[in-house]
C-alpha cells in the first residue's frame, strides 16, 4: 500500500510549513504598519474635510462640504485610503494563506497517524 505522501495527492511539505511559520513571524510588523497606515489615512481624510470646510466658513454647513468633498487634497487622501487598503489587504490574505497552509499541515498529519493506527 502507498503511503499517502508517496500519492499523486497534494502534499504540504515541513519546508512549506517553515516559510509559511517565518513568513507570519517576519511580515507582522509589515502588516501591522500597514493596517496602522490605513487607519491614519482614513483619519486624515477627516482632517483635511475640516480643513477645507474652515477655509469657507461663510457658506453654509452643506456647501462647506460639498467645497470639502470637491477639493483636489480630498480627492488625493481618498485614493491615499485605497492604495493603503490596497497594501494591507494584500498583506493581511498573505497572512491567512500562511495560517490556512499549517492548519491543513496540521489536518493532513493527525489523519496520517491515525490511518497508520
Amino acid at each position: 500500500m502507498k503511503q499517502l505522501h508517496e500519492t499523486k495527492h497534494a502534499w504540504i511539505s515541513d519546508e512549506d510549513v517553515e516559510r509559511a511559520l517565518t513568513f507570519l513571524r517576519d511580515k507582522a510588523p509589515h502588516i501591522a504598519d500597514a493596517k496602522a497606515e490605513l487607519e491614519k489615512a482614513k483619519h486624515m481624510l477627516k482632517h483635511i474635510k475640516a480643513l477645507v470646510m474652515s477655509q469657507h466658513a461663510n457658506l453654509a454647513v452643506g456647501a462647506q462640504e460639498r467645497e470639502a468633498y470637491a477639493s483636489d487634497k480630498y480627492r488625493d487622501q481618498v485614493f491615499k485610503i485605497g492604495e493603503a487598503t490596497k497594501e494591507y489587504e494584500l498583506l493581511a490574505a498573505q497572512r491567512e494563506a500562511a495560517a490556512t497552509k499549517i492548519t491543513t499541515w496540521q489536518t493532513m498529519n493527525a489523519n496520517w497517524r491515525a490511518m497508520k493506527l
